[in-house]
């Protein structure tokens, strides 16, 4: 009676045990899919809400109006160089080193994730950006251009995350890895 119920189970329960631990496509592929969904609700929830005549919503006017009651110069500097930083131009050069090192570093599965993984964000970013066509807020604290709907900005600093990941698995030590995974 066990031996024909372990034979059904047991393939499953290995199956999910090999999911729940780290190496090869264990940990690491359950939490970037457990990652993936969670965004990807939360990005298609506010893409159907702002997809309506929607100018500003509830948490818009609270967010602008706590921004302008914190303003100060050294925030919007701060802010200033954040922004610059997650810029497409700052970010695609960091990419193209990254690759460049990956691609000498024989790593071509961590360079084909980089680079497949950079022009789906920039072509989601900005086919996203065309069908909402969102409007900025008015009198930003820092000049951009365009819709506001995805921040660009904020998608394309998701590349120093999967940069930092990537380089762990090039970079030796734990201290180092470690390193790595905080500065990104």
């Amino acid at each position: 009676v066990v031996w024909p119920i372990a034979r059904v189970v047991w393939p499953q329960a290995r199956f999910v045990a090999r999911r729940l631990m780290p190496g090869e496509l264990g940990l690491e592929l359950t939490t970037a899919i457990a990652i993936a969904s969670v965004g990807s609700y939360a990005f298609v929830a506010y893409t159907i809400t702002l997809a309506g005549d929607i100018s500003m919503t509830p948490a818009d006017r609270e967010l602008l109006d706590l921004s302008r009651d914190l303003q100060e110069s050294t925030l919007v500097d701060v802010a200033k160089v954040f922004t610059e930083l997650a810029s497409l131009p700052v970010v695609a050069s960091l990419i193209l080193i990254g690759a460049g090192l990956l691609a000498w570093k024989r790593r071509p599965a961590e360079l084909a994730v980089l680079v497949a993984g950079f022009a789906t964000i920039y072509a989601g970013v900005h086919l996203t950006k065309n069908g909402i066509d969102r409007p900025r807020p008015p009198d930003p604290l820092v000049e951009t251009s365009g819709s506001s709907f995805p921040s660009g900005h904020a998608a394309y600093a998701t590349t120093y995350v999967a940069m930092a990941f990537i380089a762990t698995r090039v970079v030796s030590g734990i201290v180092r890895r470690t390193a790595v995974l905080l500065t990104g």
